[in-house]
């Protein structure tokens, strides 16, 4: 973003590097370790998942903290950002939509299983992986069940899955 590189690291802190300068423009301190992240970028902040339980936004000029939300469990799989809304897994079983400008949950569903896995998002659905070894095809409105589908083993996508021509590309 702006020529700058924003990142996450196993010390908990999360960094913005000023690669022509090569000094960190600003470094922010979380309790535990950023895990496998890649900060999800939203108007002028980034969001980071933590393994401390937290998700940030910071902004992306200071790396001041906009908000924090409390998802009660580890996070290891990047942050999706749709339209006003951030959707993300943690390692508790649950699948969250929080408000992107207010870090305010929208809702979430339990699936009894630890996620590990990035969700998919388009205009209607909602596609994410579980370590029970199902990929689930959710209604993006309310997280109804439309479809699921059972790989044999764990589902651990870090990043969004790939999808092209509307074929969904994954390993398990």
């Amino acid at each position: 973003i702006d020529g700058l590189i924003y990142f996450g690291a196993n010390d908990g802190i999360i960094y913005c590097l000023d690669p022509e300068k090569r000094e960190y423009r600003w470094t922010y301190k979380t309790d535990d370790r950023i895990i496998c992240i890649t900060p999800a970028a939203f108007r002028d902040m980034i969001i980071v998942p933590s393994f401390d339980g937290y998700v940030y936004a910071l902004g992306i000029s200071d790396g001041s903290l906009r908000w924090r939300f409390n998802a009660g469990s580890e996070m290891i799989a990047t942050a999706t950002v749709f339209g006003d809304s951030v959707f993300f897994t943690a390692r508790n079983g649950f699948l969250y939509e929080v408000d992107a400008k207010t870090g305010q949950e929208i809702k979430r569903k339990g699936f009894g299983d630890e996620f590990s896995s990035c969700p998919y998002i388009d205009e209607e659905r909602i596609i994410v992986g579980s370590q029970d070894g199902n990929i689930y095809c959710l209604k993006r409105d309310d997280f109804t069940e439309i479809w699921r589908f059972g790989s044999g083993d764990e589902i651990f996508n870090l990043i969004e899955f790939a999808v092209k021509d509307k074929t969904l590309i994954f390993a398990s």
